[in-house]
């Protein structure tokens, strides 16, 4: 049986931004996944905000990963028929129990929070900047006021003066009181994170702050 994570035990605090770094295929991927809960461990524990998650059902896992973590992927993701704001508003249209109207001006306010100008809002992603639609993903990402935020190559599709504005908008986030934890090769994030955990075959080598 291959382990893609075995023997790995960390802790992190409220607020920190936290860069996993490593080579191809050394289970950082798999260790953001398991975080999010889209993969479940076989053993141990996992503590997100005091709730072990290997011990929820699959619905009260779902809940928990709608209300409590904002995942960020490399290739976006959004989908390509709504526009900026629609795809902000969709976890909150699954979450529940909010007016439209009251859904749409967080939306806005959102997509104002981390630079999309209101004139785009209404633009579908393909009328958006790579840039521009890593933003819509971001905010898409907070929509739900999530505790922790999870991104898999935030700036991978991105050129370096994008990849930068994106950064220190993740390190805001992580100032306002969020986990920020970013599976990148970037060396930029790395030098920017307030904690590094360097992955190879599926254990932590080093732990630097």
């Amino acid at each position: 049986m291959i382990q893609a994570v075995n023997d790995v035990s960390f802790a992190f605090t409220q607020g920190q931004f936290v860069a996993l770094l490593g080579p191809s295929g050394s289970g950082k991927s798999t260790l953001l996944y398991l975080l999010g809960g889209l993969d479940k461990p076989d053993a141990g524990e996992l503590v997100i905000d005091g709730v072990d998650t290997k011990k929820l059902s699959a619905a009260q896992e779902c809940r928990f990963r709608r209300h409590k973590i904002g995942f960020v992927f490399q290739s976006f993701h959004l989908i390509p028929s709504l526009t900026a704001l629609e795809n902000v508003m969709l976890p909150m249209e699954l979450k529940g129990g909010a007016s439209s109207a009251a859904m749409q001006n967080q939306a806005s306010a959102l997509l104002k929070q981390v630079g999309i100008d209101e004139k785009r809002h209404n633009h579908t992603p393909g009328r958006l900047s790579g840039g521009q639609q890593q933003r819509v993903a971001i905010a898409r990402a907070l929509a739900n006021d999530p505790k922790v935020i999870l991104a898999d190559e935030p700036t991978g599709n991105l050129d370096s003066q994008t990849g930068k504005r994106i950064i220190e908008l993740l390190k805001q986030l992580a100032k306002q009181g969020r986990t920020v934890i970013v599976v990148t090769h970037d060396h930029s994030i790395a030098k920017a994170a307030d904690v590094r955990l360097y992955v190879e075959d599926g254990r932590i080598a080093v732990k630097t702050t």
